[in-house]
């Protein structure tokens, strides 16, 4: 039997092959499509041919390997003339069918003495191994550590890539590009002949026009270089962390001000560590070059360096310095520490800027139609938003009679200020808080309350909040102020149950929840009036007579 008959390892081989060229084509049809696109700055038709060469390659590598695998497998034995194998599911592990064949008509020219056959077809197929056994074909797409590692690393070349792209012609995009170009040439040496190193090498290409367009120094990564892959791997990340350092020297150099002398020394101590670890590379890999634009970083440093700074990394391991990995370590937090300074000041003013809202909300009269407890939660949240802890002394301090408006929300990302609350809103601070100084009766509160007699006189008025406790007389004060034929302000506890309000709701005429002293719950009983169309208000900063005017005014006033 011919050894180039169908099924033969090497005939599939070629097939393989053929699929893959022409996979190879449609992957330069793509990136030459995506270089038109990107040109016209459509994103989203960049994005879609992106999604489509990495498919391509996936594609491709699993090709390969398939190759690679069918390509080890020993040609099968042609079958014995009497007997053709088979494998089907309806045939038994270890088993073979078997197809009874004509016997060929030979010529005695022909007829040479053999070996006895087998007695049956399943000897023979016991002697003659399958074509392709079950464990010679793994599964293609489960890769080994280093597969993975070279798929990472290759998104995270592609990614770089495009990201400086859309940056400005900057020292920090200088060194990004050199970074980008040390992984790239790192990756086609890992990949070796798979067809993307071409791909790989036009990245590279188009980032050295890009480089030589912003008049960079020269740079040794575009020179041919005998570098291990391991070498070009750590280039890269020593060049990112270059272009961290460009970023932070420009941001201290800009935003001094902003920065206190402890933030400027460990910024200033960490971009050395960065610029040293590219000079320390280049030394100790034997690349036999130096760098231009970290030797320039390096003495705008010491220009710049404040005083009493003191920078360990430039003093070299030879002469008791502290070692490369040591400079690496502290080289890897310059990126967190440049978010720390720049992000620091911004920060502080939102939380600064949400305690003042917060605050604004507390103190302004509320106008019609504005929910209150709604609009305090939202401030609340902000202030958390902002990086406020839930027991800060000030946000603690606004809130805490607002306990009950919080705990009705039900909000679960207000569950640990309520937590802060409930440890600081005790019993004792409850009742001081009701014994506020009574402002005087000025001018304004006097029209308000000609306003309000001519609404509320002869009415029965609901309190739901706290109750009068040791101020009985707060009580019949607003009632004589308002004219009222009763104020009803049962005192509560923490226990007392909504049904008891119900009675008492159906006497009302207005029914008013006081805000700085309401329970969990309260706000259900404000909804069961306006359900049974009374009237509804809520009194805010407090029960004193100004106070409680002011409110009921602003609510219920009407020209």
């Amino acid at each position: 039997m011919s050894t180039e008959s169908p099924g033969h390892p090497v005939a599939s081989s070629d097939l393989f092959v053929q699929v893959r060229d022409r996979f190879t084509l449609a992957l330069a049809a793509e990136f030459k499509q995506g270089l038109a696109v990107a040109q016209d700055r459509d994103l989203e038709a960049a994005f879609s041919i992106i999604d489509k060469m990495i498919r391509i390659r996936e594609c491709l590598r699993d090709l390969h390997a398939l190759i690679e695998q069918w390509e080890t497998i020993e040609p099968a034995p042609a079958a014995e003339p009497d007997t053709v194998a088979l494998q089907g599911d309806s045939v038994a592990p270890q088993e073979t069918a078997t197809v009874e064949a004509p016997a060929p008509e030979l010529t005695a020219e022909q007829l040479e003495p053999c070996a006895p056959q087998p007695e049956s077809a399943l000897a023979a197929a016991a002697q003659t191994p399958p074509l392709a056994p079950p464990e010679r074909l793994a599964p293609l797409r489960k890769r080994s550590g280093a597969d993975r590692d070279i798929l990472r690393r290759k998104q995270e070349f592609y990614d770089q890539a495009r990201e400086i792209e859309a940056q400005p012609d900057r020292p920090a995009t200088m060194a990004r590009i050199k970074s980008a170009v040390c992984l790239g040439k790192a990756l086609v040496i890992a990949i070796g002949t798979d067809p993307e190193a071409d791909v790989l090498g036009d990245e590279i290409r188009g980032l050295r026009e890009q480089y030589e367009r912003m008049k960079g120094p020269v740079f040794f990564g575009f020179k041919p270089r005998a570098l291990t892959p391991e070498t070009w791997a750590e280039a890269a990340e020593a060049y990112l962390l270059l272009a961290e350092a460009e970023r932070g020297f420009e941001y201290m150099q800009s935003h001094s001000a902003d920065l206190d002398a402890s933030m400027r020394t460990k910024l200033f101590t960490a971009i050395a560590a960065a610029e040293t670890l590219v000079h320390r590379l280049l030394d100790e890999r034997s690349i036999q070059s130096w760098d231009k634009q970290q030797t320039d970083l390096n003495a705008k440093l010491k220009d710049a360096q404040p005083s009493g700074a003191y920078v360990p990394w430039w003093k070299s391991a030879d002469n008791g310095g502290p070692s490369t990995k040591e400079v690496l370590e502290a080289a890897k937090g310059l990126p967190k520490l440049i978010n720390q300074a720049i992000e620091g000041p911004t920060r502080e003013r939102r939380k600064r800027m949400a305690l003042v809202r917060l605050q604004q909300r507390i103190k302004e009269p509320l106008k019609p139609g504005e929910d209150f407890e709604a609009e305090l939660c939202v401030c609340a949240k902000e202030c958390l938003a902002a990086g406020l802890t839930p027991n800060k002394k000030e946000l603690v301090g606004l809130l805490f009679e607002f306990r009950g408006v919080l705990e009705d929300a039900g909000d679960p990302e207000l569950s640990r200020l309520i937590e802060a609350l409930r440890k600081e809103a005790t019993l004792a601070v409850r009742r001081a808080a009701r014994s506020e100084p009574e402002r005087p009766i000025d001018a304004e509160t006097v029209e308000r309350i000609s306003c309000l007699r001519k609404l509320l006189e002869g009415k029965v008025v609901l309190f739901v909040g706290g109750g009068n406790k040791g101020d009985k007389g707060r009580r019949q004060a607003i009632e004589d102020a308002l004219g009222l034929a009763e104020l009803i302000w049962p005192d509560t506890e923490e226990n007392t149950s909504i049904s008891f309000f119900e009675p008492l709701v159906k006497r009302a005429d207005l029914v008013c929840k006081v805000v700085k002293h309401s329970r969990h719950g309260d706000r259900q009983v404000l909804n069961d009036a306006k359900s049974q169309g009374k009237m509804t208000a809520s009194i805010i900063a407090g029960t004193g007579i100004p106070t409680v005017v002011r409110d009921l005014h602003n609510q219920l006033h009407r020209e």
